[in-house]
């Protein structure tokens, strides 16, 4: 732990004495939480696990002080004294809370953190991370609807946002334990990147995706989907990402075989993660199953007109946008 994990840690400890965690000292978790979120550099998730498992801090006490901590960061929001930082420091009194309320295991959290990524005219750093916190304790079919909602819906969230969460969805499919979590957060990442229009932000989604998936990183779709991206006209100063583009574009066609995963990305689009698999269904979750079609990369990557590529593109938009209107029924 840092030195001012370890300081902050030591005054928890003062103010607990001999007796431990009890309900009476809800006000110093208050303040010492309170502090360290405000700070210039606060504790990271995994120190947040440490401090949370060092202390033994009930999962019950933790969500009501965190709870304290937003009503105040939404005062000194909505009522900044003049000259203050109440608007800086209540920012990051929420971007604490958000960090934080997933280490309380509590479902109640996820309304709130999905109001906040709705809210159009919300701080867009607080949107964003209010959806990666979402990430963390959502299911896997929670976890591919927020994705799909905000890459792909009408709901779409701008560049830069777009370009985050595509970080986000890397970060929670690594801390995931649940193949079905990781299987959904692929699969919506594919939905997306078969519809992202601007080919810098594609090019960051493919380089991450492609180290989830095997099946997506070797396939026939991602070559149409690359050389459909650096057919793009790119102003100069993306000239780094064009290169980049046509890099893997000219790698892949190099690859003896390349895999056929399409089919299987839609089913998986339109599988409901919140039904419990049938033994015939989990073949589906599994990323780099035996029996995956390989097709020639010759015929795969042969020289073909913006027009085919955009076909093929378009082909798969129309396919996965069946499993977007199935989705928004869902949540309706």
């Amino acid at each position: 732990m840092t030195l001012r994990v370890l300081v902050l840690a030591f005054i928890f400890q003062m103010a607990i004495g001999l007796k431990g965690v009890s309900s009476d000292i809800d006000l110093d978790l208050v303040k010492i939480l309170t502090s360290d979120f405000t700070a210039d550099e606060s504790m990271t998730w995994e120190e947040a696990k440490e401090f949370k498992n060092r202390f033994n801090i009930r999962n019950d006490l933790l969500h009501q002080a965190l709870m304290e901590i937003k009503q105040n960061a939404v005062e000194k929001r909505d009522n900044p004294a003049i000259g203050s930082r109440d608007e800086i420091d209540g920012r990051r009194m929420l971007i604490g809370v958000m960090r934080w309320l997933p280490l309380c295991n509590n479902s109640q959290s996820k309304s709130w953190l999905l109001d906040i990524a709705s809210t159009l005219d919300e701080n867009e750093l607080l949107r964003t991370f209010s959806i990666f916190s979402y990430l963390r304790i959502a299911d896997a079919q929670e976890a591919k609807q927020i994705l799909v909602r905000f890459l792909i819906g009408r709901e779409q969230m701008d560049v830069m946002e777009r370009y985050s969460l595509y970080q986000d969805a890397q970060m929670a499919w690594h801390s995931s334990d649940s193949m079905e979590k990781k299987a959904a957060i692929v699969t919506a990442l594919y939905m997306a990147l078969s519809e992202e229009p601007l080919p810098w932000v594609f090019s960051e989604g493919d380089a991450i995706l492609q180290g989830m998936s095997p099946r997506y990183a070797n396939s026939r779709e991602r070559l149409a989907l690359l050389e459909r991206a650096r057919a793009y006209p790119f102003p100069e100063r993306r000239e780094r990402t064009r290169r980049e583009l046509t890099e893997r574009f000219e790698k892949m066609r190099k690859l003896k075989t390349l895999t056929s995963g399409h089919a299987n990305f839609v089913e998986l689009m339109l599988h409901d993660f919140s039904q419990p698999s049938q033994e015939s269904e989990r073949y589906l979750l599994e990323m780099q199953d035996a029996s995956i079609t390989m097709v020639s990369p010759q015929s795969a990557s042969s020289p073909i007109s913006r027009i085919k590529v955009w076909a093929l593109g378009g082909g798969i938009a129309s396919l996965l946008g069946v499993g977007v209107l199935l989705l928004k029924r869902c949540r309706k």
